[in-house]
């Protein structure tokens, strides 16, 4: 049996402790210089998660592996980062020999990724014990009524189920786009309220769109929903401008039902 693992992204779409690769490497793929580590202790991953990216303990990682390939008759220039300095540092590796050519030797996957600045991570969250979801959290939905038809989407405090905002209905539209641009109302609700709580949805589309930072819609637009494509306009540009660094987590219907921000109409 596999030990269970934590996976902790320091620098990624939004930064935080997972406890699926799925989810986290939804956070990870396509994000550059991302940072992230697998933890087997619940323990570990919090406590390094709240220390954050060690750069001087990286580096020093980094120092003892370029001195080993030296060891090893590897030629390395490498200049580390200075303090304040924000650029990847030189790594140049060629093995001795007649034609003194570069070898594909990596300084271990992370070194040339190296970077001397990270995100602000989010505060750490680590499911409760047994509820199997976090209450802490806001819930989103969206609901409609054909497939296009009238749109309507809400996002909910899972805790108490205090409703905390609320669009539509808006005609031709489709559930999707309904689910995209809730979550990146709950991301701007949060952001102007001081919040940093996580985001759960039970679309896998509209948290794929999301992460792609772009609606994939095949809807065409016209003078009925005009409104709709300008908010898609928005919300693509807000997720173009801004740094989510709050975890989007899956809502598991399977196992606990419907989302709380579910409008109830199935």
């Amino acid at each position: 049996m596999k030990a269970k693992k934590y996976y902790v992204v320091w620098a990624g779409f939004a930064p935080g402790i997972y406890d699926s690769w799925e989810e986290a490497e939804a956070q990870i793929k396509g994000f550059p210089e991302a940072q992230i580590r697998a933890f087997t202790s619940e323990t570990e991953a919090v406590e390094a998660f709240r220390k954050g990216f060690d750069e001087k303990r990286f580096y020093k990682e980094v120092a003892r592996q370029v001195e080993q390939l030296r060891k090893e008759g590897h030629t390395v220039e490498w200049t580390p980062p200075t303090d304040g300095q924000a650029t990847k540092p030189k790594i140049d590796i060629r093995k001795r020999g007649p034609l003194n050519k570069t070898t594909s030797e990596p300084l271990r996957d992370q070194m040339a990724e190296a970077v001397a600045a990270t995100p602000k991570p989010a505060l750490p969250v680590i499911r409760p014990k047994g509820s199997g979801w976090i209450e802490d959290a806001i819930a989103v939905d969206a609901a409609c009524s054909g497939v296009p038809g009238p749109m309507e989407y809400r996002g909910v405090y899972i805790k108490t189920g205090q409703q905390l905002f609320h669009f539509g209905p808006v005609p031709n539209s489709t559930n999707n786009i309904g689910e995209f641009l809730a979550i990146v109302h709950a991301l701007g609700f949060e952001e102007k309220q001081g919040l940093r709580l996580p985001i759960y949805s039970d679309s896998r589309t509209a948290r794929a769109w999301v992460r792609d930072r772009k609606c994939k819609t095949t809807l065409q637009m016209d003078d009925t929903n005009r409104e709709t494509f300008s908010m898609i306009n928005r919300a693509e540009h807000w997720l173009q401008t801004h740094q989510v660094n709050v975890q989007i987590l899956t809502w598991d219907t399977k196992k606990w039902g419907e989302i709380p921000a579910d409008f109830g109409r199935k």
